[in-house]
């Protein structure tokens, strides 16, 4: 993963703006997903150890992997899932992801055996542009 900027400190940000400008870029063959404010916030913090050592955000992703904070601007964040709720629909997710590298990959997802190359590497572009459209857009 290549990062090249993130928003600065004590910026304004409003819901599903980028916040890394469009310059997060993964690894395998050069694609790009952009990283959206969950809600309007301001920049509290940002990761300087993520600009400077990119892997941090693979190797580390609850750890030292993080990329901004976020002050949220008003009340918006409280529709976000919280608890049980945020654990559901973590769970629904994670199964819709299994389901869509089933539908994609065939008997390298479903036999339970570990894949080759991380997942979206293997799904070709046709397959990345579904997965983008699937799981990163609002």
């Amino acid at each position: 993963m290549h990062v090249a900027a993130i928003i600065e400190w004590g910026a304004n940000v409003a819901g599903n703006e980028d916040l890394a400008a469009g310059l997060l870029q993964c690894v395998g063959g050069g694609r790009q997903l952009p990283v959206r404010a969950p809600f309007d916030a301001r920049i509290a913090g940002v990761n300087a150890s993520v600009i400077r050592n990119p892997s941090l955000v693979k190797s580390d992703v609850y750890g030292a992997g993080w990329l901004v904070a976020l002050t949220p601007a008003d009340g918006s964040f409280s529709a976000l899932p919280q608890g049980e709720a945020a654990e559901g629909w973590l769970r629904k997710e994670s199964a819709r992801w299994t389901r869509f590298l089933e539908e994609r990959l065939g008997f390298q997802a479903a036999d339970g055996g570990e894949l080759l190359a991380p997942a979206p590497w293997l799904i070709g572009e046709e397959g990345w542009s579904a997965l983008a459209s699937a799981f990163l857009t609002v």
